[in-house]
């Protein structure tokens, strides 16, 4: 159950993610434009074959799906709400294709605030729109989604997104994702990164760098340098 008043500046300001800045933000609103733009594409090319029966949307790291900006002293719709706006659109124009939102985040009280979200606007779904919520470690979650059977359809189409919080990419724990037969969005802005850390001396944030990029640490400077 919700244990604040939704949107409440109050309560609800207090259990959501209120971490959003500028660049949050725009990769946000970035993260809405592309789903609207691939939904739309993956239907028309596919209604002329009437091949398609499933569309996912998947966040590995969905965060509380609401912000609050205390710098402006207001909430921030984040991808979560306004993805599952376009999901109802589409779910009631498209009855006869399932659609699917899978949400996860590590962090319990996020969690909490995806469920009321989803309870709150549960009434305004669809039959053929449903929502899955889980509160799991990133790895442990994309381990699972290989299994669920609308992904390994040849008439479903998925778009995942996998958006770390810093720069880890254990890419063993990632070939579930990236066997699928699935669009991905994986967000890693690599000049950005390394203009910021570029003289770090922090041992587990060079080592969190050279894993992910496969490269030395030097080797980064020099690309970037050059």
């Amino acid at each position: 159950m919700c244990s604040c008043n939704f949107r409440d500046k109050l309560t609800c300001s207090q259990k959501v993610n209120s971490n959003i800045h500028d660049g949050t933000m725009l990769k946000i609103k970035a993260f809405k434009e592309y789903t609207n733009a691939w939904l739309e594409k993956v239907i028309n090319y596919s209604k002329k074959k009437q091949m398609l029966q499933y569309v996912n949307f998947v966040d590995c790291m969905a965060s509380s799906g609401l912000y609050f900006n205390k710098n402006r002293n207001e909430f921030y719709d984040g991808t979560a709400i306004r993805v599952l706006e376009i999901f109802v659109k589409s779910a009631r124009k498209y009855s006869n294709i399932q659609f699917s939102i899978y949400l996860n985040d590590i962090d319990k009280q996020y969690v909490k605030c995806l469920n009321c979200i989803k309870k709150r606007e549960k009434l305004k779904f669809p039959n053929n729109l449903n929502i899955n919520i889980s509160n799991k470690d990133k790895y442990d979650f994309i381990s699972t989604i290989k299994y669920k059977n609308s992904f390994n359809k040849y008439t479903s189409k998925s778009l995942i997104i996998y958006d770390p919080y810093e720069v880890e990419f254990e890419w063993t724990k990632l070939v579930p994702i990236l066997q699928l037969n699935a669009d991905l969005l994986i967000t890693h802005f690599f000049p950005n990164d390394i203009k910021r850390n570029i003289n770090t001396k922090n041992e587990k944030v060079v080592k969190r760098y050279e894993s992910a990029y496969e490269i030395n640490i030097n080797e980064m400077k020099s690309i970037f340098e050059s």
